[in-house]
C-alpha cells in the first residue's frame, strides 16, 4: 500500500492515471491542479501544476506519455507536454460552453482526443474529436 501526504485539498486526488509506459507515475487532479506522482519513490508529487481556468474535471495522458490532455469546468481543454515546462499548455482551444462535466480520452495510438461535455441542469451533452497536432 501506498499513501501520499496530502497537498491541497483532498479533491486534487480525483482521476488518478498510470503514465501507459511507467508503470510508478500515477497523475490525479483536482480543483485547479494537476499532480504527478511517482510512486515508487515519494509520497509527494514529484511535480504539480495550477490551472488558471476552472477546475479540472479530468485528464489523460497520451499513448506514450509525453503529453497529458485534462478539461476544465468553464469548457477548457489544454494539451502540455510533461518533458517540457510543466503548466505551460501547448494547446488551450474552448472545447464545450460550460463545461461542468467533461472528460477527455485519448484514441489510443493516434493524436486524437475525444471531448463529452454539456449541462447538467439542462441534459444538453455533445461530443467533439480533436487532433492534437491542428488544435491552435
Amino acid at each position: 500500500v501506498v499513501s501520499f501526504e496530502r497537498h491541497g485539498d483532498a479533491s486534487s486526488y480525483e482521476c488518478p492515471t498510470f503514465h501507459p509506459t511507467c508503470p510508478s507515475l500515477l497523475a490525479t487532479c483536482g480543483k485547479p491542479t494537476i499532480h504527478v506522482w511517482d510512486i515508487e519513490r515519494n509520497s509527494k508529487p514529484i511535480f504539480s501544476t495550477k490551472d488558471d481556468g476552472g477546475n479540472i474535471s479530468s485528464l489523460n495522458w497520451s499513448y506514450n506519455g509525453d503529453l497529458i490532455i485534462s478539461t476544465d469546468s468553464l469548457g477548457g481543454l489544454k494539451l502540455q507536454d510533461v518533458r517540457g515546462k510543466i503548466g505551460e499548455a501547448m494547446h488551450e482551444p474552448k472545447a464545450h460552453n460550460k463545461g461542468t462535466s467533461m472528460r477527455v480520452i485519448w484514441g489510443n495510438d493516434s493524436s486524437y482526443v475525444i471531448t463529452t461535455g454539456g449541462q447538467n441542469l439542462t441534459n444538453e451533452k455533445e461530443f467533439a474529436i480533436w487532433d492534437t497536432r491542428k488544435m491552435n
